[in-house]
């Protein structure tokens, strides 16, 4: 028996074509807002450049920001990529893209210390772990999973990427991100601001306990070839002892692989045009 096409009343084509509508429109907006990033967009820019009505595009936000694709700034009002988006693209990294040129050096720090090695990037004010390898020390820490989204700040990793941006700059991120610091944290404004001091100081970022109580942690910032930091590679143990004994040594190494993770995406952009950070905002990035 043949089977006939089903045909498609006037109502279900009318539904169809107004659900792809709106998700053409959507994804319009992401578009906008990846192209935008960090900085964003308010509602009235979005709907012109879009040229999206603003009570639909208003519609539109609202839904995206309940599903965590968008967030919107609660004091500039700016609409801007969310963390799910973030954390999308870092699940799906491996790709050709900042991760494939990390991989091995997260692998050799993980293998020189015995600790475990993390990547982490920057999307505004957010925090993005994108790559991991653990070393063969048996103190596994159970945050720092692939994907995490988190604030940018409270870690090692986060000042590592915090001291290479202006004073402005920072004092914008952490106004938005001081209570969940300060409140949600062990550290304060004040300490915050001197762990900056220093990183810029020595180069790196070391912590003991300063965030989360038992984790040590040691982190450089990854310079790229324009001088843009999103991105920085970190040590971290429950091994406070064995950490402060080889901090030394583990601060050169990370320092080493930071840089030459630098040198190597500044080609890749040069020689493919193509790579892209491993969490990088979706250009629908």
């Amino acid at each position: 028996m043949v089977s006939r096409p089903v045909a498609v009343d006037g109502e279900a084509k009318s539904n169809r074509d107004r659900g792809t509508q709106c998700l053409d429109r959507a994804i319009s907006i992401l578009v906008e807002l990846a192209e935008q990033s960090p900085v964003g967009q308010r509602l009235a820019d979005i709907a012109e450049s879009t040229h999206i009505s603003r009570p639909t595009a208003h519609r539109i936000l609202k839904k995206l920001s309940g599903s965590g694709l968008v967030v919107q700034e609660r004091g500039s009002h700016r609409y801007k990529i969310g963390p799910l988006a973030h954390t999308i693209d870092a699940l799906d990294s491996r790709n050709g893209s900042l991760l494939e040129w990390a991989q091995p050096r997260l692998e050799r720090i993980a293998a020189d210390t015995g600790m475990t090695a993390l990547l982490v990037t920057r999307h505004g004010r957010f925090a993005t772990c994108s790559g991991r390898v653990d070393g063969r020390a048996g103190d596994h820490p159970s945050f720092g999973k692939v994907g995490t989204v988190g604030l940018l700040g409270p870690s090692a990793a986060g000042i590592a990427i915090l001291s290479q941006l202006s004073d402005a700059q920072i004092e914008d991120i952490l106004y938005l991100n001081e209570w969940m610091i300060v409140h949600l944290g062990r550290a304060t404004m004040e300490i915050v601001w001197r762990l900056i001091r220093s990183t810029r100081r020595d180069g790196f970022c070391t912590t003991h306990g300063t965030f989360i109580e038992g984790v040590s942690s040691i982190a450089a910032p990854v310079i790229s070839g324009s001088g843009r930091c999103d991105v920085a590679l970190a040590v971290v143990t429950a091994d406070e002892a064995a950490l402060t004994k080889s901090s030394r040594n583990i601060s050169r190494l990370l320092l080493g692989e930071a840089e030459m993770l630098g040198v190597e995406t500044a080609h890749a952009w040069a020689g493919r045009g193509r790579l892209r950070p491993a969490s990088a905002p979706l250009k629908v990035a």
